[in-house]
């Protein structure tokens, strides 16, 4: 499915070459912000013009380029509205990120495969307090479903 952008507003359309003609004589940037001018520091939010999402459409796209979090984070939007506050929020999550607080690739690396290692036995310890948390409160439930069926 294709849209054109009208007054911020999506608007579907089913002829491809119109999509195309709009896509190529208009601008699709909803916002970029450069951090850092010097290491390419910047986030981009941008008009996709073609439905990308999986339950819902979502027509907008916002990514940071540059630092530790690079291509890797994507937040993808329904609205004008909600791109620019995608924007704002990738902008926080940029100015927060590894790289630009001074550590370094290296030590960026090391620190993730850190969490690879140490992460999984993290995970299935918080599983398993969780489960041992939630016992008492689904034997309860199951007990008093069993009650009220009877």
């Amino acid at each position: 499915m294709y849209a054109i952008l009208k007054d911020r507003e999506v608007v579907k359309v089913d002829n491809v070459l119109d999509w195309a003609n709009w896509f190529e004589t208009h601008n699709r940037t909803v916002a970029r912000t450069v951090l850092n001018r010097r290491k390419h520091i910047l986030v981009s939010t941008v008009f996709l013009g073609v439905e990308s999402g999986w339950r819902e459409e979502q027509w907008f796209e916002t990514m940071i380029f540059g630092t530790s979090l690079d291509q890797s984070y994507c937040l993808r939007t329904a609205t004008w509205k909600e791109a620019e506050r995608a924007h704002a929020e990738a902008v926080r999550v940029a100015r927060n990120a590894r790289w630009i607080k001074g550590q370094s690739r290296r030590q960026f690396r090391k620190s993730i495969k850190a969490i690879r290692r140490e992460g999984p036995k993290l995970i299935r310890a918080m599983t398993k307090e969780l489960q041992v948390s939630l016992k008492p409160s689904l034997e309860i439930s199951l007990e008093e479903s069993k009650s009220s069926t009877t």
